[in-house]
């Protein structure tokens, strides 16, 4: 699919090109991926940036996502951290790992978990991933960039 469509003389311009590394990346956090930086100590938000920094980068959370967080351990500071996020709105009750895959889906949009199996349908999904490293850093998929 060609994002770039809208744009064409922007694309056949080879001048111009430059304009083509600035798009948006919407990045669809997990629970469990939230509580794990509060845990090990990693600003999601450098690392994105440091991640994407040809981009972009929008950070979403889902509100079931907010209800999720709340009773678990480290969960205040995790909650403080989504009030810098955009939050996405849902009219149902789906868990939201379903959100995620669903979501997922949408074009430039990557997700951040730490959940194996959630993982591995996301892989079979063809969705692009962020995880965290050594308890330090986070890496992504290479085709994400």
């Amino acid at each position: 699919m060609n994002i770039y469509k809208p744009f064409p003389a922007i694309y056949n311009n080879p001048y111009k090109t430059t304009l083509l590394l600035f798009f948006m990346h919407y990045i669809l956090l997990d629970t469990d991926f939230l509580l794990q930086c509060v845990r090990w100590k990693i600003d999601p938000f450098t690392e994105l940036e440091r991640l994407f920094v040809d981009s972009n980068i929008q950070i979403c959370v889902f509100d079931r996502t907010l209800q999720e967080l709340q009773g678990k351990k480290d969960s205040s500071l995790a909650l403080a951290f989504t009030k810098k996020m955009h939050l996405l709105t849902t009219e149902n009750n789906q868990p939201v790992d379903d959100l995620l895959l669903h979501y997922g889906k949408e074009p430039n949009t990557v997700v951040a978990t730490q959940d194996k199996a959630l993982k591995e349908k996301l892989k079979k999904a063809g969705i692009p991933i962020i995880t965290i490293r050594k308890q330090r850093y986070l890496v992504t998929d290479t085709h994400v960039l």
